[in-house]
């Protein structure tokens, strides 16, 4: 997935290609990046192998280019098989997908880049993967509100700050959703990714 903050399509193009898109993009490939996940335990952010923990409030662009969506097979708890596609490339086509041993078989994935804007975080790079539907509905709702300022012409790349919501649930007890909530929006100013230097790291945090 890309995860470059700016995007080189104008908002009519980004209207254009978001009818294909959107039409086989999930409702309800490996990646070098560290993943971006929402703790069942008790809904808080952490990202990467050592479970970093998400600065309270720390504000992270969407790179409209890196919404993606696809396929992913699991089986005995680990990846069997994925396929992603991000915006613009022609969609995985599922008679294409080969046999897996995973009990539910191949099942729809979305996912999107994300880029830290401020705090101690500020330009990590990670990627947000789900094909559970509460992850799915926060998906959508990321996409319906890049394709709405598309549609009215404004600058289109979200700045989210990464929340929960919760419900309870009669045999789980209470279940945490993922929330990405739009705070602004990227404009014309010039924002700088640290490319070189890394970040600070904070105490990583036990799933």
């Amino acid at each position: 997935m890309s995860t470059e903050l700016t995007t080189n399509l104008a908002p009519t193009d980004f209207v254009e290609q978001a009818k294909a898109f959107e039409a086989t993009a999930p409702r309800v490939s490996g990646n070098s990046m560290p993943i971006m996940r929402m703790l069942k335990s008790d809904g808080s952010w952490v990202y990467g192998a050592d479970s970093t923990e998400v600065e309270e409030d720390s504000e992270w662009a969407i790179p409209p280019d890196s919404l993606a969506q696809g396929f992913i097979a699991w089986h005995a708890g680990k990846v069997e098989g994925e396929r992603m596609a991000t915006f613009g490339k022609p969609a995985v086509d599922p008679s294409s997908l080969p046999e897996v041993k995973a009990k539910n078989g191949w099942e729809e994935q979305v996912g999107f880049g994300l880029v830290c804007l401020t705090g101690e975080d500020e330009g990590t790079k990670a990627v947000f993967k789900t094909n559970t539907k509460g992850g799915t509905e926060a998906w959508n709702n990321v996409f319906d509100a890049i394709k709405a300022r598309a549609v009215a012409g404004k600058p289109f790349t979200p700045r989210v700050s990464l929340k929960n919501s919760s419900y309870q649930h009669a045999e789980y007890g209470k279940i945490y959703k993922p929330v990405f909530e739009v705070v602004g929006w990227v404009g014309d100013e010039d924002v700088e990714l640290i490319e070189d230097e890394a970040p600070k790291r904070r105490k990583p945090r036990s799933a």
